[in-house]
């Protein structure tokens, strides 16, 4: 649960901007001591924080008064046919890996194979297949909730809806998901990837690209964008499908087990120095054309990310990162764009690189 070298007892935030150490840490799989402990922080008026995987950016997973780390409750517990039962601990890694012998994937899936079932619930989080498939929680056919008054209820569409609606994108403010059932999708025997890139110079012609695709019927997987707003301001709309195609080269951006990967996102400690490479790399890596990458490289695309962050703890390096959100309307977004070009360079803010839906 502590990074090495980011201090004995304290707790970070994914960005490493944030770090609380906590009154009580209740860790292992012990449901009977977390149902104690929620009902003593009820009775006590205390805080309590859910814990797992701690890829929250800001401070969702942390808390200076009680943390519970359910972690521990990370297995598989069963899969069948177009679903999969899995503790609210479980990686996002186990969460392909298992279905995929049969052809089977989540629709939804984060970048990153060790966030949790639970933590992208709480969040109702996106991915680069929103535009086709949603959010995680279309997905989400039930799941189980431990309350402070120390009931488990089941919760669906149809038994406990309010509730069900409400756990998920609620932060965990509802009581302790402790197992989650989702949808599947069937791809068959489609285990790699093919990306096409459409790029755009000038932040108009990007945006209007960038909505084009996204409403455009398709088979696409996935319609995503990537882009700069320092000058020179220019875009790259990627579109992503499953496919049974071995030839084509990969995509760069999708081998993050290359060895100058984690040399890569530490030159990120710098955001101007992260800035200019992104620009420098932007021909090379977002150039025009269709490439085919594996997979497990496409899903997990920011592994790099994290063994670089391993790396870092190890030396006492906090590799620091901001990563808002903004939901803006589409007719608003290249408004939205040239204001943040604006401003977020007056601020000293040198954002290296956005991604768009």
């Amino acid at each position: 649960m502590n990074p090495t070298g980011m201090g004995a007892g304290i707790l970070w935030s994914y960005s490493r901007l944030r770090g609380v150490q906590p009154r009580e840490l209740v860790a292992g799989r012990d449901r009977h001591r977390i149902a104690t402990t929620l009902a003593r922080a009820a009775r006590e008026g205390r805080r309590v924080t859910v814990r797992a995987g701690g890829r929250s950016f800001d401070d969702q997973a942390l808390n200076g008064d009680i943390v519970l780390d359910v972690s521990a409750y990370d297995r598989v517990l069963a899969f069948e046919g177009d679903e999969i039962v899995v503790e609210a601990g479980a990686h996002w890694g186990a969460i392909e890996d298992v279905p995929l012998d049969r052809g089977m994937l989540p629709h939804v899936l984060v970048t990153t194979s060790g966030a949790t079932a639970g933590g992208t619930l709480s969040a109702n989080c996106l991915s680069r297949s929103t535009p086709r498939y949603g959010h995680t929680g279309d997905h989400v056919r039930s799941f189980r909730l431990l309350t402070v008054g120390g009931e488990t209820l089941e919760c669906s569409r149809e038994r406990n809806a309010d509730l069900f609606r409400a756990v998920i994108g609620g932060f965990g403010l509802f009581g302790v998901v402790t197992d989650v059932t989702f949808d599947l999708h069937d791809i068959g025997e489609r285990r790699r990837v093919r990306t096409t890139i459409d790029r755009e110079e000038g932040l108009a012609p990007f945006t209007e690209r960038l909505v084009a695709q996204s409403l455009a019927p398709s088979e696409d997987d996935a319609v995503y964008s990537v882009f700069s707003l320092a000058e020179p301001q220019r875009g790259a709309v990627l579109r992503s499908s499953y496919t049974t195609e071995t030839s084509g080269e990969p995509l760069h951006l999708y081998e993050p087990d290359a060895a100058y990967r984690p040399l890569l996102e530490m030159a990120f400690l710098s955001s101007r120095v992260g800035n200019a490479l992104c620009h420098a790399s932007y021909e090379h890596v977002f150039r025009r054309g269709t490439f085919t990458s594996e997979l497990r490289g496409y899903t997990f695309c920011m592994e790099a990310n994290e063994r670089a962050r391993t790396f870092a703890d190890a030396v006492g390096v906090r590799m620091r990162s901001i990563q808002p959100s903004y939901v803006v309307p589409t007719e608003s977004l290249l408004v939205f764009l040239r204001d943040a070009a604006r401003i977020f360079p007056a601020h000293d803010v040198y954002p290296a690189l956005l991604d768009a839906l």
